[in-house]
């Protein structure tokens, strides 16, 4: 039975005592230590009737693998019932919890020498990956349009990817860049962020004409390292 990370699980199933007045339910994962999850249920008026249960395990209960879950019943003289068994295989996900629609750089002033534009605080991008520990992925951006004004004019070779050495790379249209890795630890929501002057950015050539341009920036998760 698949199921996804963080969705938990319902047991659910009747049982039949055909002369106790009531029973305690029990569920175990992978053999650990039993859970009540319905004390003295009580059986039906008319005894050897089923009795419908259900029961939505916690998903912490249930990390990312395969897990056997045992059910069974212990009515009030201390018998135990049958077990029934279910395998369910967890599963995660990777996935953008949030990405801005909308972001912008700051504004600046065309000089004589090339200049840095960064990035405004309504860049927003969380990813979550809950596939488990030692999984990793890295996010790409592709320039799918390019910076253009209202004139016509456009910022030639402007967007720019600046790596923790301060290398550059220039994000031309077209053409997924890498501007993040990561490597899973747990299945906390990661926020992107650079450090000012690194990340992606605007780089702003003396022959630019000034304006107020927009283009496409497109997102994409890799699952690989």
């Amino acid at each position: 039975m698949p199921i996804d990370a963080g969705a938990g699980y319902a047991i659910r199933g009747n049982w039949i005592d055909l002369d106790s007045d009531s029973v305690d339910l029990y569920y175990a994962i992978d053999g650990n230590e039993p859970v009540t999850f319905a004390s003295q249920a009580a059986n039906s008026a008319n005894k050897g009737e089923e009795v419908a249960y259900q029961y939505a395990i916690p998903a912490d209960q249930l990390p990312v693998g395969t897990h056997l879950i045992e059910v069974y019943a212990i009515d009030d003289t201390g018998r135990k019932s049958n077990v029934e068994i279910v395998t369910v295989h967890v599963t995660g996900k990777l996935v953008f919890t949030h990405a801005a629609q909308y972001i912008s750089f700051e504004q600046a002033k065309i000089a004589s020498h090339p200049s840095l534009s960064t990035r405004t605080l309504d860049w927003d991008i969380r990813v979550q990956d809950t596939r488990g520990k030692g999984s990793s992925w890295r996010l790409s951006a592709t320039l799918a349009e390019p910076f253009t004004d209202d004139r016509g004019h456009e910022l030639k070779d402007a967007l720019i990817y600046v790596d923790e050495k301060g290398i550059e790379t220039t994000m031309e249209p077209g053409i997924a860049v890498d501007v993040y890795t990561n490597a899973t630890q747990d299945d906390q929501e990661i926020s992107i962020d650079w450090e000012k002057n690194q990340g992606i950015v605007m780089k702003l050539n003396p022959y630019a004409y000034a304006g107020n341009y927009t283009g496409v920036i497109h997102w994409d998760l890799v699952d690989a390292p």
